[in-house]
């Protein structure tokens, strides 16, 4: 099983297109990659996703009208809501947009305190389609991103420990791979760069999706 250690900002793994209305839809998602600012001896910088785990993620998802659907995501201290509007279904390409709230604490086995982030995104995935099995799907996003870590220095037990707080906007890229073997079961590898845009620190992250269930309708799409 990959996990993902201190993950940049674990994200949901989907094609453009959506559930039918009152179908559902599973995926659970693999993650690997960098820590979005990595500690080191500057005190005044903070994490926006921190040291720790994230084993996976699952993610729920409900049609509810034609090219609408509904979803809400649970992890390892993770939980995410997010709406996505299919605007554009073609046979060769399909585009839509994905607004998502999210709450990340990676599992941390070092004991510290608890380091948090906070995320406002706009992704907006789209998909070329290959044939009713294959599709590419490149999915921009912007996301403002909070954070927060327990600050450095010696510990007072008569004293709550104090916290170092980060805000940024963060650009970014990723490309996938989605692959359904069956109209009930698809696979999506893929790869993301995130950068963040006040001081151009970048940062990856690799995953891999299993989705099932009642995914969204290839059929038009020439076999």
């Amino acid at each position: 099983m990959l996990s993902a250690a201190a993950c940049a900002l674990p994200r949901a793994y989907q094609s453009p297109r959506t559930t039918a209305r009152g179908q559902i839809s599973h995926s659970l998602a693999f993650e690997v990659g960098q820590g979005f600012f990595q500690d080191d001896e500057r005190e005044e910088e903070t994490l926006l996703a921190p040291e720790g785990q994230n084993l996976a993620t699952y993610t729920l998802r409900v049609g509810l009208a034609e090219r609408w659907e509904v979803g809400g995501s649970a992890g390892l201290s993770l939980w995410a809501s997010e709406v996505k509007w299919n605007f554009l279904r073609s046979v060769l390409i399909d585009a839509a947009i994905a607004p998502r709230a999210q709450y990340f604490e990676p599992l941390s086995f070092s004991g510290d305190e608890p380091r948090t982030v906070v995320t406002l995104s706009l992704p907006a995935p789209v998909g070329f389609n290959v044939d009713r099995v294959l599709s590419f799907v490149t999915t921009p996003a912007l996301a403002y991103a909070a954070g927060q870590r327990p600050a450095n220095g010696p510990e007072d037990p008569g004293m709550a420990t104090p916290k170092l707080s980060d805000r940024a906007l963060v650009g970014a890229l990723a490309f996938d791979l989605q692959l359904r073997p069956h109209s009930r079961l698809a696979f999506q590898p893929g790869v993301t760069v995130y950068r963040r845009l006040d001081n151009g620190e970048t940062r990856w992250q690799a995953g891999f999706a299993i989705n099932f269930g009642k995914l969204p309708f290839y059929g038009d799409v020439p076999p």
